[in-house]
Formats: C-alpha cells, sequence, structure tokens
C-alpha cells in the first residue's frame, strides 16, 4: 500500500507542475460549463423565427397582427422584411418572436436555412402552419404563434387553422441536420486525425528520428493532411450515401460543386490541425487545445440548431467560423443547388484561411 501511494503521489505531482494540463484539463471544461450554462439553462428570453407568407389583403389577420403589434428590425434582408415581437406568458415564459415576412420562395429558402423553422399562410379558410412535425421546437413555435393570434381569428368567420407538414425537399430537419453533421466530421477528422496524430509522435520521440531523413518537412506533413483527406472523403461519401438511401435526403447541387466544398473545409482544417500541432509535446495539452477548437465551434456553428438562435451581437461572428463557413456552404450546395459563383467568397475564405494556418504552422513546427 505504501508502494502505492508513493507512486500515486509522483503520477499527481507530474500533472500539477505542468500548468498546461491544469489549464486545459480542469480549467476549459469549468469555463465550457459556464458558458453553454449561461447560453442554454439561463437563458433570459427564448428567441423562435416564424415566416409569414406576404398577401397584399386587407383581411390579411395574421399580417395584420404582425403590423399592429410587432415592431420592424432594421436587419432584414432584400426582399424580407422582418418584424420582432416580445411578450411573457405564464405557460410559455418569455419569448421573442421574430415574424420574416415575405415572398412564398424566400419562406422555403428561410426554412432550407435553418433561419426559421416555421411557415404561417392565411387564405380564405384560415391559418395553415407548415413545419416539420418531427422538430420539437417547431412544434412548440407552433402553439406560441397559435396562442398569440387566435383571439383575432374571433369573429371574422374564419375556419380553424390548419396543420400541414412540410412537404417541399430540404425542408425537414434531417435534410438541415446532415450538412451540419458531414461538416462535423470533416473538422473533427482533420483535428484529431492530423492534430492529435503529431501530438502523440512527439510526445513519443517518433518525430524526432525523422530528423535523420533527407525528407523535407512540409512533405511529411502533406502527407498526413492528404491521408487524412481521403478518409475523410470516404467518411462523408458513406454518410451521404446512407442519407440518400435511409432519410432520402435530395442533393440539389452537383456532386462536383459538393466535392469542391469538402477539399476547401477539408484544407481549412488542415492548416489549423498542423498550427494547433505544430509545438505542443503533451498528449493532456494538446487534447486540450483540440477541444478547445473544436467543441465551441460544435455548438455554436449550426451543426444541431440554427446560430440564428444566438443574440444578433454574436451572429457576425459565429458567422464567419471556419465549420459555420463550412456547414453553411454544404447546406447551400446540397438544399439549394446554386451555381458554385454564388458560394466562391465562403470557398475563398476557407482556402484562404487554411493555407495562412499551414504556412505559419510549418514556420514555427518543430519536432521535438
Amino acid at each position: 500500500m505504501r508502494q502505492l501511494a508513493r507512486l500515486i503521489e509522483v503520477q499527481m505531482k507530474e500533472i500539477i507542475r505542468d500548468p498546461g494540463v491544469i489549464l486545459w484539463g480542469i480549467g476549459f471544461p469549468i469555463l465550457m460549463a459556464w458558458g453553454l450554462g449561461q447560453a442554454f439553462s439561463s437563458k433570459p428570453i427564448n428567441i423562435r423565427s416564424i415566416a409569414v407568407v406576404e398577401k397584399f389583403d386587407s383581411n390579411h389577420i395574421l399580417m395584420n397582427y404582425v403590423l399592429k403589434h410587432a415592431q420592424e428590425s432594421s436587419s432584414a434582408e432584400d426582399q424580407i422584411r422582418k418584424f420582432e415581437k416580445t411578450f411573457e406568458t405564464r405557460a410559455f415564459g418569455k419569448n421573442k418572436i421574430n415574424f420574416y415576412i415575405t415572398s412564398q420562395e424566400h419562406a422555403t429558402l428561410l426554412l432550407k436555412r435553418g433561419i426559421t423553422i416555421l411557415v404561417a399562410h392565411e387564405d380564405t379558410h384560415g391559418i395553415r402552419y407548415e413545419f416539420d412535425p418531427r422538430n420539437q421546437e417547431a412544434q412548440i413555435t407552433y402553439f406560441i404563434a397559435r396562442s398569440l393570434i387566435e383571439n383575432n381569428l374571433k369573429g371574422h368567420g374564419q375556419e380553424e387553422d390548419k396543420v400541414q407538414p412540410v412537404n417541399v425537399p430540404g425542408t425537414r430537419y434531417v435534410d438541415f441536420f446532415v450538412p451540419g453533421l458531414v461538416g462535423m466530421g470533416i473538422m473533427m477528422s482533420c483535428m484529431w486525425g492530423v492534430s492529435y496524430s503529431l501530438i502523440e509522435r512527439r510526445s513519443k520521440k517518433l518525430l524526432r528520428r525523422l530528423l535523420a531523413t533527407p525528407m523535407k518537412r512540409s512533405y511529411y506533413l502533406f502527407s498526413q493532411i492528404f491521408t487524412r483527406m481521403i478518409m475523410g472523403l470516404i467518411e462523408a461519401s458513406l454518410l451521404i450515401s446512407f442519407s440518400l438511401y435511409y432519410f432520402h435526403i435530395q442533393i440539389s447541387g452537383s456532386y462536383l460543386d459538393l466535392l469542391t466544398v469538402y477539399l476547401a473545409g477539408n484544407w481549412a482544417f488542415s492548416g489549423l490541425s498542423i498550427l494547433s500541432a505544430s509545438r505542443t509535446t503533451s498528449i493532456d495539452i494538446g487534447t486540450g487545445i483540440i477541444n478547445a477548437i473544436t467543441t465551441p465551434m460544435m455548438v455554436v456553428s449550426g451543426v444541431f440548431f440554427s446560430y440564428h438562435n444566438f443574440p444578433d451581437w454574436a451572429q457576425p461572428i459565429i458567422k464567419y467560423l471556419p465549420l459555420t463557413l463550412l456547414i453553411d456552404t454544404l447546406r447551400r450546395v446540397m438544399l439549394e443547388g446554386p451555381e458554385l459563383v454564388v458560394v466562391a467568397k465562403e470557398l475563398l475564405i476557407l482556402g484562404l484561411f487554411g493555407t495562412l494556418c499551414f504556412l505559419f504552422g510549418l514556420k514555427i513546427f518543430k519536432w521535438y
């Protein structure tokens, strides 16, 4: 028992003497728990978004309700008017609803991009709500929207509102989710496949032996990147193929465009992985660095839910994170099928980001 106690004491001292272990192993998880708790558990207000199909009719009760009770926002895009309404009820707590008044075509685009999760129409038979019935947030938003306007329907001879499941390809939650999974897989494949591999080999003194060879440092790093790129392409192809077969998702863009987006995203995270693993010798510190890069982006970049749920001041920052750029571009190519020139800006940013990270990581890279 005395020997066991002494060995435990030695191991504990080795950990405590390395400040990086304390920071990434203890401090960072506490900070992440605090940040996520602030974002979700202690949320002072729930933000929900509804697309309202615009009709130029004086008897349009839903339109009149929005114009009368909500405040217009200046952050609306072209051909889309945005109105905000904040309210509090005993059943649903404090909520802010963003009403996007637009055409049917733009309402569908808002659904595909995850900006809204519900579309409201109005005709002579009443109000129709379109949403994915398997999306729990969409169901709650439907009940909130109905409770807000049901009093305005009384006395107007309207029939009861109707729920209509979305039937447009690309508007289901699973259509939104699969591109997010593909983007997250690219990030994880690069950061753990390349970055962690380099850190582990450096810690085991394996990289040091390569100094005796005539091999260029850049060649070795490129071999790591290209190997992981091939493996990641197989993983992404299997995931997309499974989604096509099982979930019946539809790829609106060409597969060549999808491959181009994959290569741009893979290069961006490959460069970042080289930079993050360029000097670290401790596996514990390296794991902390990788988690510090991947975990926040996995939460805020729109993998599981739209980043438009975050406060307005944070969205311009989140929008230009590498994972957000990758996932947004993947969703547009997969669900909307635009020409590649439409997403050229995002591809250029990803390529430039990966190149700068790679060059700087190559400059400061050390074998031991």
